[in-house]
């Protein structure tokens, strides 16, 4: 009665054969031939290309096996992403038009103020107010930006995941679509008004400056 391998051999031919097809395919991801594959693990160069095809082929079908479950994976991911960043867009936008509507408040009492009142010195806890919310609303809209880009991005590259076709490209604006939320002009025309405010209160410093520098003169004379 003919005899068999024992499981201890067939098992050590199976670790030497996995060994083997490790090792031929990691040199030849460093760059060697097949010729010198085969001299490396004292086999035929035939021998040595069979392995290298035979193992790519193996982690081909792995891969191939499990592509619907990392893509799952991968989808769960983006909704979780876009998600994260849809919430914080909604709250940077909500931000923005809050800050906005009391910024152009301030601007409007300050405006009212330096038109009807040339003389009437304005507070500086005010202007402190102006500077402080025209800082938070930039932050505010920046940060609408950031999620607006992030959201982009995640979208289209669920798309490309799920192989639908490439979305036109969109020029997002997002300064514009949260001012106009807001009711407030552009970013632009909120930091000239500022500066317009700021450069009225400079200019009537300077005149109580000369008023007062012009007193002090005539009592000396």
């Amino acid at each position: 009665m003919a005899v068999g391998p024992s499981t201890s051999e067939t098992s050590h031919v199976r670790i030497v054969a996995r060994e083997r097809r490790d090792r031929a395919l990691t040199l030849r991801r460093s760059g060697l031939s097949y010729r010198l594959i085969g001299r490396e693990l004292d086999i035929s160069t035939t021998h040595a290309n069979r392995i290298v095809l035979d193992e790519c082929k193996r982690l081909d079908d792995k891969i191939r096996e499990a592509t619907p479950a990392i893509r799952r994976l991968e989808l769960e991911r983006l909704d979780a992403l876009l998600l994260r960043s849809w919430n914080r867009l909604e709250e940077s936008s909500q931000q923005a038009t809050r800050i906005g509507r009391l910024l152009n408040r301030v601007l409007g009492r300050l405006e009212r103020s330096a038109s009807e009142n040339p003389e009437r010195e304005l507070s500086e806890e005010t202007l402190l107010r102006m500077r402080m919310l025209q800082g938070g609303y930039q932050q505010a809209v920046l940060s609408a930006q950031r999620a607006t880009s992030g959201a982009v991005q995640i979208a289209d590259r669920r798309a490309k995941l799920l192989g639908l076709d490439a979305p036109q490209e969109i020029v997002v604006d997002q300064p514009r679509d949260v001012n106009e939320m807001a009711g407030m002009p552009y970013d632009a025309e909120i930091a000239a008004r500022v500066n317009a405010v700021e450069e009225e209160i400079e200019k009537r410093r300077n005149g109580r400056k000369l008023l007062s520098d012009g007193g002090e003169t005539e009592a000396i004379h």
